[in-house]
C-alpha cells in the first residue's frame, strides 16, 4: 500500500470518527431534551393529581429505566435523582438498594439522593432507623466527592445531635469542617460544634435581649427562677402548626409564676405574623428573627430547622431539646412538679 493511500485511509477514518462521534452527540442530546420534557409534563401530572401512589410508581419506574439506558448522560442522573425523590415519597427501600448499587462511589449523584433515601427508609415496613445509619456509615467511608461525602456527614451530624451525642457531633462536624466542600457545609458543621459544646443539656442557656413583636424588651435571664420554652417556628412552617395547640395547653395550665412560653418566629411579614398570633389566640411573647437561619437568636441556638425547642429549667440551664406534642407537655408537667 503506497504511502498516499495510507494518508487518505487514515483521514477517511478520522473523518468518519469525528462524525459519528458528534453525531451521537447530538442524537443524545435530542434524546435528553425529549425525556426533560416528559419528566417536567410528569411533575404536573403528579401535582394535580396530588402524587397518587400509582402514578409516583409509574413515574418512578420509567425515571429508572431511562437512567438504567442512559446512565453516563447528565438527564440520566437526573432521572435517577426523581426516581428516588418518588421511592422515598412510597417507601421503596427495596427499589433505593437495588438502585445504589448501580452508582459509583465517585458520582456526585448521591449527594442529592441522601435525603430520599432516609425518607424512603423511614416510611419502608423493611428498614428501622438504625439500618439508614448503618448505611450513611457505610458512605462516609466509601465516597469520594466532598459534597457528597459532606451531605452524609451532615445527615450524621443531624442523628447524633437528636441523641445528644456531643462527643460524635464534634468529630463528625470537624470532619466537614477539614472537607470544606463548600461554605454551606462548613457554616452547617461550625453550627452544630457551638452547639455540642455551648448547647448540651445541662449547659447554661445563652442569655439574649431582644424587643418583642408586642414592643416590649425581655432578656431571657429575666426569667431566671421559671421554667422556659423558647419556641423557634413560623407561620409558613407545615410541622409547626400542629405544635400550637400543645402550646396553648401549656399556657392556660400553669401561670406565668412557674412558666413562661416565648416564640421566636422566623416570619418576614410583621403584619401577616400579628394576624396569626390573633386569630389563633397565641398570647405569649414573640421575638421575630426577619434574618431567619443567619439572624441572631437563630444562630445562637443553632436553629437549622423547624420547629426547634428548647427547655430551659428554673436554674437557667438547657433541661431538653426538639420535645414535640405530648412530649413536650409532659416534661414542662414534670419539670413543674420538681
Amino acid at each position: 500500500m503506497s504511502f498516499h493511500l495510507r494518508v487518505l485511509l487514515y483521514t477517511i477514518a478520522s473523518l468518519f470518527f469525528i462524525f459519528t462521534n458528534v453525531f451521537g452527540q447530538s442524537q443524545q442530546s435530542s434524546i435528553d431534551s425529549t425525556f426533560s420534557a416528559y419528566m417536567d409534563s410528569a411533575s404536573v401530572d403528579l401535582r394535580e393529581h396530588n402524587y397518587s401512589d400509582n402514578l409516583q410508581k409509574k413515574y418512578s419506574d420509567e425515571f429508572y429505566q431511562y437512567f438504567e439506558q442512559y446512565p453516563d448522560s447528565e438527564m440520566g442522573q437526573e432521572a435517577l435523582w426523581r426516581a428516588f425523590l418518588l421511592w422515598g415519597n412510597l417507601g421503596e427501600a427495596d427499589k433505593m438498594d437495588k438502585a445504589m448499587k448501580r452508582i459509583d462511589h465517585d458520582s456526585k449523584t448521591w449527594r442529592r439522593i441522601i435525603v430520599p433515601i432516609s425518607n424512603g427508609y423511614h416510611l419502608s415496613d423493611q428498614k428501622t432507623r438504625e439500618d439508614y445509619i448503618e448505611l450513611l456509615e457505610n458512605l462516609k467511608s466509601n465516597l469520594t466527592d466532598p459534597k457528597s461525602k459532606s451531605e452524609v456527614l451532615f445527615a450524621l451530624v443531624r442523628h447524633f445531635n437528636s441523641k445528644n451525642n456531643s462527643q460524635k457531633v464534634i468529630e463528625l462536624a470537624r470532619k466537614m469542617i477539614e472537607i470544606n466542600a463548600n461554605d454551606f457545609y462548613v457554616e452547617k458543621a461550625l453550627g452544630f460544634q457551638h452547639e455540642a459544646e455551648s448547647l448540651g443539656i445541662g449547659v447554661q442557656a445563652p442569655n439574649f435581649k431582644a424587643k418583642t413583636l408586642q414592643g416590649n424588651q425581655i432578656s431571657l435571664a429575666d426569667y431566671k427562677g421559671k421554667i422556659v420554652v423558647l419556641e423557634f417556628w413560623a407561620t409558613w412552617c407545615g410541622p409547626c402548626i400542629p405544635e400550637i395547640p400543645h402550646l396553648k395547653s401549656l399556657n392556660s395550665k400553669y401561670s406565668e409564676d412557674e412558666l413562661q412560653i416565648i416564640g421566636v418566629s422566623l416570619d418576614t411579614d410583621s403584619e401577616k405574623l400579628e394576624e396569626f398570633l390573633k386569630e389563633r389566640e397565641m398570647e405569649w411573647p414573640q421575638i421575630v428573627q426577619p434574618k431567619q437561619w443567619d439572624d441572631e437568636i437563630t444562630q445562637m441556638y443553632n436553629v437549622y430547622v423547624i420547629p426547634r425547642s428548647f427547655i430551659i429549667g428554673r436554674d437557667g440551664k438547657i433541661v431538653a431539646k426538639n420535645l414535640r406534642g405530648e412530649e413536650l407537655e409532659k416534661e414542662v408537667a414534670k419539670l413543674i412538679q420538681q
